[in-house]
């Protein structure tokens, strides 16, 4: 029988960076937003004598968020005004006092590619999701939301890190879409612990490295059986479960992956290597030799294909991790 393919696929080095001190923020992709200026805001109050109160700081319980506003503004006792979401954790701000306009800051999990709380998934229905900024941050917005027969609207700043998505929504009259900027442009700074991702398969990105690390350790064992093994039934066994590996990985990660985006070659790059070890174990059980040569090549392929695949995830994570200190020059 011919020996088993050589060992193709290195061990990923992607890795989950995490934050040194400091405050977070800004992917260069983002682009700032164009708000129309077909309505005016309402006026604010003149600050009372002595000047402007002096910039809001806020923090979530165990300050697993932080959040830093412009002058004058202030937090509120309502609940976050957001549909079909009840968590407490929430920061709730308002320019002035009897501002028409309210801002509200969570971290939501990052569960879905996205990005959308499940919760507001059919409120946000097909509008699709534009690049801005929020405080720093790149995110993506999604804008006019209608509240209910309320004449209220929301817009929804979705920035992903690997703590969760900073989840910023301006509730505001729906015929004034201008008091959305009064809202983003009152975030200064939102600070959590986590790196940011890049907005593009977001989720993807953050679970991939511990399915890959899974992935590299389930196929190392497979690929000892199979180097071992003398027999045809036992070089079946063993590619069977290499390819059992990729199928895992495969399963694991389909659900984090955003239709149309790069993760999708991805996925399609670890199933070409599941059917590679599935051809090698149909070979080795019909005892054909040529074909298994042909499948084992095959496998070898398939694998560098995946690793250069898997070097691009590599990249578009540093990117995003290092984007702060390009930003700060640090």
């Amino acid at each position: 029988m011919t020996p088993a393919p050589a060992d193709a696929l290195a061990r990923p080095r992607l890795r989950r960076r995490q934050a040194i001190g400091g405050i977070l923020a800004a992917l260069s992709l983002a682009a700032l937003l164009g708000w129309s200026a077909g309505a005016l805001v309402p006026e604010r109050p003149k600050p009372a004598e002595g000047g402007d109160a002096a910039p809001l700081r806020a923090a979530t319980t165990g300050s697993r968020l932080v959040v830093e506003t412009e002058r004058g503004w202030r937090t509120t006792r309502t609940p976050p005004d957001l549909p079909g979401l009840t968590a407490a954790d929430w920061i709730v701000a308002k320019p002035w006092q009897d501002a028409p306009m309210s801002m509200s800051v969570g971290l939501v999990p990052l569960d879905d590619p996205s990005l959308i709380p499940g919760t507001l998934v059919d409120s946000v229905g097909d509008r699709p999701g534009e690049p801005a900024t929020i405080a720093g941050r790149a995110a993506r917005v999604h804008r006019a939301i209608p509240i209910g027969g309320s004449g209220r609207a929301m817009d929804l700043f979705l920035a992903p890190t690997t703590s969760g998505v900073i989840t910023a929504a301006c509730v505001r009259m729906a015929a004034i879409p201008t008091q959305g900027a009064v809202c983003r442009e009152g975030i200064r700074e939102v600070t959590v612990s986590g790196v940011p991702l890049p907005l593009e398969d977001a989720v993807f990105l953050h679970q991939a490295p511990s399915a890959i690390e899974s992935l590299r350790s389930e196929r190392a064992a497979a690929r000892r059986a199979l180097a071992a093994r003398s027999t045809p039934r036992g070089q079946a066994a063993a590619a069977a479960a290499a390819a059992r590996a990729y199928a895992d990985a495969v399963k694991q990660l389909s659900p984090a992956a955003l239709p149309g985006g790069p993760s999708e070659r991805t996925l399609a790059a670890l199933g070409a290597v599941e059917a590679a070890y599935e051809r090698l174990a149909a070979a080795a059980t019909a005892k054909q030799r040529r074909r298994y040569t042909a499948a084992a090549a095959s496998v070898g392929t398939a694998e560098r294909r995946l690793q250069e695949d898997l070097k691009s995830l590599e990249v578009r994570l540093r990117e995003a991790a290092n984007a702060r200190s390009r930003d700060d020059g640090t």
